[in-house]
């Protein structure tokens, strides 16, 4: 193993725990992951052998980096007259992501952020790195340019006003769910007795439109008022959908297929304190773009790619493969719905099997195929597409992989070969096809860690088209494609 690649498989041991520091510092999660990455360009232009303890070498890099980060968007943003929402940790309603885990320790939810933004960046640093992860006070004056004892008066302050505004909501998510369950079916119905009643009296309510929806932005107080912006909101064509935000029960709302809001609910004795709408148009789609990334710079790709110990070779189609991938189209059909036309569906998967393969020369796109022996386990097709939007992706139309013990294996490494592929080109998107005929594969998607919103049927994005209107470039929300 060369030098570089110990150092980048050392890095990725803490890669973790020095995105949760950016996080707290700055409440932004593509800020928090540029800090992350300036630490890696500037680990990997030093000397190993000068750092004594790397982990907390690290951590005072993402430290200064991030504070560098608060102190420029102090002078370059005047003090807003709206509230200015931090950015939402949003997961499925039954579980929070384990990439998540770390960015929401110490019970940070979005109202504890909340407050956070109300300190000055040396009060924020020295309570985010003494308090959550106990930096000594030593090492926090370096980085403030002060002494230990104001360090320590820096993270006083701070933990007094933190302290002031209570920010932790029920411990039982469950509770916390028929609560918000309570109240959004009151605000359906029109009962507002019923709305006040799910509602602690001094209940605020935040929203965050963003430069664009500048008017929906404000605060609102009491139960009373909170309750009828809550039945004016009723009124309006959303779907909504149950979720986790920053680990507490929330929803994510769309509107025309595109995710319009998110809301973070803080329930605290049974009764909703706080709600916290983001409904930036512009933030909810640079946080699908930058989510779905793959990523030019390779962070996402690295990040999801896991290690795979099949036996089978994955290499590009060669002509004389056809027959034995074409053989793998059963695979596609396994488990259709009953009420589909097997044969049909056969006659389909075989189609686009043999699609891909009769075009696997062009410079658009590629086949890989996994080779156990002197047979074909596996093969992974992908191709450039671009939307009616103007928006070039890599779209993964096939991804078959034969029945046994190593099935998961093969597909990790196919889909590595497949990733590789589109991040060279510097796609920004990965559609991943599930159509009937190719339904075996979302398991697959699944256990390899692809998010359920990435999991997309192709007709989706044209289907919602309409005559003379220009579809957003973001990807539509369908029940299964709730995270961003």
């Amino acid at each position: 193993m060369s030098e570089q690649d110990w150092l980048a498989q050392r890095f990725e041991e803490h890669r973790r725990r020095l995105r949760a520091v950016a996080y707290k510092m700055l409440g932004s999660v593509s800020e928090a992951d540029d800090a992350v990455q300036e630490a890696w360009l500037r680990l990997s232009g030093s000397e190993p052998g000068e750092i004594e303890n790397l982990s907390a070498w690290l951590t005072t890099v993402v430290a200064r980096v991030s504070l560098n980060m608060l102190r420029s968007r102090a002078v370059r943003r005047e003090e807003p007259l709206n509230p200015h929402l931090p950015d939402p940790i949003v997961d499925r309603a039954d579980g929070v992501d384990p990439e998540h885990e770390a960015l929401l320790a110490d019970s940070v939810g979005l109202a504890m952020l909340v407050v956070l933004e109300t300190l000055t960046p040396p009060e924020r640093l020295a309570f985010v790195l003494h308090d959550m992860f106990g930096v000594p006070f030593d090492e926090i004056a370096r980085l403030v340019d002060r002494s230990p004892q104001a360090a320590r008066q820096l993270a006083s302050r701070a933990r007094r006003r933190v302290r002031a505004h209570p920010t932790t909501p029920d411990v039982d998510v469950s509770g916390q769910r028929e609560v918000v369950n309570a109240f959004l079916a009151a605000a359906r119905d029109g009962d507002f007795d019923a709305l006040v009643a799910t509602l602690d009296p001094a209940v605020m309510l935040r929203a965050d439109g963003g430069t664009a929806l500048a008017g929906l932005s404000g605060e609102v107080r009491g139960a009373l008022e909170v309750a009828r912006q809550a039945v004016m909101w009723s009124r309006v064509d959303l779907t909504v959908y149950p979720a986790l935000v920053n680990g507490a029960a929330g929803v994510v709302a769309t509107r025309n297929g595109v995710v319009f809001t998110i809301a973070s609910v803080i329930v605290r004795n049974g009764k909703i304190a706080e709600i916290d709408f983001l409904a930036d148009p512009e933030r909810l789609a640079r946080r699908t773009a930058r989510k779905h990334a793959l990523l030019r710079a390779g962070i996402t790709c690295q990040a999801r790619r896991m290690a795979t110990t099949a036996s089978a070779q994955i290499r590009p189609f060669q002509p004389g493969d056809r027959s034995q991938v074409l053989a793998l189209a059963p695979q596609l059909t396994h488990g259709v719905a009953p009420w589909r036309d097997p044969a049909a569906v056969r006659r389909a998967a075989e189609n686009w099997l043999q699609t891909s393969v009769d075009t696997a020369g062009r410079p658009d796109r590629a086949v890989y195929v996994a080779v156990a022996g002197n047979k074909v386990v596996g093969v992974v097709g992908i191709r450039e597409q671009t939307h009616f939007t103007g928006q070039t992706d890599a779209y993964v139309g096939e991804l078959v992989v034969a029945s046994g013990m190593e099935r998961r294996g093969i597909a990790t490494a196919l889909m590595n070969a497949a990733e590789a592929w589109a991040a060279e080109r510097g796609l920004a998107y990965l559609t991943l096809h599930t159509g009937a005929a190719n339904r075996p594969a979302r398991g697959l998607y699944r256990q390899l860690g692809y998010r359920e919103e990435e999991l997309l049927l192709s007709k989706a994005i044209p289907a919602r088209r309409k005559q003379g209107q220009r579809y957003p470039a973001q990807r539509p929300a369908t029940e299964a494609n709730l995270e961003i």
